[in-house]
């Protein structure tokens, strides 16, 4: 009699802690499934946000290799008016076009580069009005039909724009403006080398 409590007892606890481990493994794999769900979801979040950030910071370099040579272009000296006229309203249209695909992305762009646009459209912003001033000297002159660039203004007024463009640093402003756009695409190149692994 006491041999088949014994048996029973054990049987009982065996057959107790068979059940636990079924239902201890029932949970923990249902647990597992629900962090796995989480984790492709996520995974899945993260790849979508890396795609578009690539999409935008590889439009982001064209933009800036586009304004990156309107600015070049814009600062040659020896320009027609007329020449000047055309190479100014590229550059205006690549600066806006650069600033709208900003102010429209911003939220994916890369932290530091964010940082640094803060200050760097300051810069932008007196290379935007020395292309302008550049661009009412050009109004104030023509190129007659043998070539010669004629002045056709008021001198008071021609006075004026170079005394702004003196006060504006137009050199340095220039030499800022193109190592800005540099370092900008640096930082796009630095991700992608990143990527890369």
């Amino acid at each position: 009699d006491f041999k088949e409590y014994h048996l029973i007892i054990l049987f009982g606890f065996t057959l107790i802690i068979v059940v636990i481990q079924i239902a201890q493994a029932i949970w923990v794999s249902k647990r597992i499934e629900t962090f796995k769900n989480a984790l492709k979801k996520s995974e899945i979040k993260f790849s979508r946000y890396n795609e578009m950030q690539i999409k935008i910071l590889s439009e982001s370099y064209q933009l800036l290799s586009d304004f990156n040579e309107s600015t070049i272009n814009v600062t040659y000296s020896e320009l027609s008016p007329e020449v000047l006229n055309q190479r100014a309203k590229k550059w205006f249209e690549d600066y806006y076009n650069f600033q709208r695909h900003y102010s429209r992305n911003k939220f994916i762009f890369l932290s530091k580069t964010k940082v640094k646009l803060s200050v760097i459209f300051g810069t932008f912003e007196k290379m935007k009005s020395i292309v302008k001033m550049e661009q009412d000297r050009s109004k104030i002159h023509y190129t007659d039909e043998s070539g010669d660039v004629q002045f056709v203004g008021d001198y008071q007024d021609l006075k004026k724009i170079y005394v702004e463009l003196n006060k504006l640093n137009k050199n340095d402003t220039i030499r800022y403006t193109l190592s800005n756009i540099e370092s900008l695409k640096k930082d796009i190149e630095e991700y992608f080398k990143n990527l890369e692994g």
